[in-house]
């Protein structure tokens, strides 16, 4: 039974592992629409 969870396929460290590459992905991507969102307010700024 505690074999099984850490079993490369699957397996508990499998599944957290997983899990983290997931968010960090999404946190990428969210710094990158913020990154896109603070250059567009800069140009509106100075254009205004």
């Amino acid at each position: 039974m505690l074999l099984g969870l850490f079993n490369p396929e699957n397996g508990m460290i499998d599944v957290r592992t997983t899990a983290l590459a997931d968010d960090l992905k999404r946190v990428a991507q969210q710094q990158s629409n913020l990154s896109d969102y603070a250059a567009q307010l800069t140009r509106q700024f100075v254009t205004s």
